[in-house]
């Protein structure tokens, strides 16, 4: 097929930050799938969003794709768009935080596409309750250029990478302080962001990869609530009223790598990974502690559900896979 993405180019639309997470998750698989891709960035800086929308469609009409494929941040697509769009091509789009956002945001959007992908099982109740919306429900995955095995040399006890925000920070300060100190990259932490091709290593050097499953969300965005100053505060209430947790690609990229993790519980983990044999997860601080402590001391149990998880991963849960599927149920050739 010739597919036309109209995705973020870089992250948050910041080229000094590196490839957004969509480009990395559809480019190379789509096109390792034969097809023949073409991405329009949908934040490029100082573009105005009527011209941005008008330019969209013009490459639309000239390139006449089989499918254009979104994964919407906000409303960079309004609806009048989103209709002349459809009678162009076969439309989908990939809904990313359907756990906080169904209400909000996706539910709005979701009856202008041909076919919508989420990995909320809530979400896809809720989807299929809605007249003309077909909606199909995928697990993340990896893309399996990014994330492999590369070394079995466990050089990092603890590591976590990811944003700073919510409880995150005051967890791994507390496991710093009982004894178990965090190597630390992402965005607002000191180490700043890792580039895409430095998390495989890291992954994979770690003895326990931590990963948090509660969402960025505080409780104004998950109200679709917006004001001068909304997100500054939001994300200060977000620390006392956490996001709903969950399920992150992180999930499966830590696997990919064959490096063990502890997960914070998150809708729909469990139909893609058996608990306790292929993943580890944790409800509190204790918990955490507590399991950070054994695991570290018991390399056997802790490979061997790394190695479990790997392989669950690697048959099932490359973005190749979950995009064969996807077109299968959409109809798509």
């Amino acid at each position: 097929m010739r597919i036309l993405l109209p995705i973020a180019r870089y992250d948050y639309g910041r080229p000094d930050w590196g490839d957004s997470f969509e480009y990395l998750m559809l480019v190379g698989p789509l096109e390792s799938l034969g097809h023949e891709v073409h991405v329009f960035d949908t934040m490029p800086a100082g573009v105005d969003r009527d011209v941005l929308r008008r330019s969209l469609l013009a490459t639309a009409r000239e390139l006449q794709p089989d499918l254009i494929f979104t994964m919407l941040f906000e409303d960079e697509l309004d609806e009048p768009t989103l209709r002349a769009l459809r009678a162009l091509a076969a439309l989908g789009n990939w809904f990313a935080d359907d756990a906080w956002r169904f209400h909000a945001f996706s539910r709005r959007l979701a009856p202008h596409f041909d076919f919508v992908v989420t990995t909320s099982t809530g979400a896809f109740a809720r989807y299929q309750e809605m007249s003309g919306v077909r909606a199909i429900y995928e697990p993340w995955g990896f893309n399996p250029e990014l994330y492999r095995p590369v070394t079995r040399d466990r050089s990092i006890d603890v590591s976590f990478v990811g944003q700073r925000y919510g409880r995150r920070e005051e967890t791994i300060m507390r496991l710093s302080s009982d004894g178990f100190p965090v190597e630390v990259w992402g965005g607002k932490w000191p180490r700043g962001r890792l580039p895409a091709a430095d998390i495989a290593p890291v992954f994979s050097a770690s003895k326990v990869n931590l990963n948090f499953s509660e969402s960025s969300a505080g409780p104004l965005a998950r109200r679709g609530i917006r004001f001068k100053g909304w997100f500054l505060l939001d994300q200060l209430l977000a620390r006392v009223a956490p996001g709903p947790r969950q399920l992150k690609a992180r999930v499966f990229e830590i696997a990919a790598c064959g490096a063990f993790q502890l997960t914070g519980p998150a809708e729909g983990l469990s139909d893609f990974f058996e608990i306790g044999s292929e993943i580890v997860l944790v409800d509190s601080y204790d918990e955490l502690r507590d399991a950070v402590a054994f695991y570290l001391e018991h390399d056997a149990e802790r490979e061997a559900i790394a190695q479990r998880a790997y392989e669950r991963c690697a048959t099932s849960y490359s973005y190749q896979t979950i995009f064969a599927d996807v077109f299968e149920a959409a109809g798509l050739s």
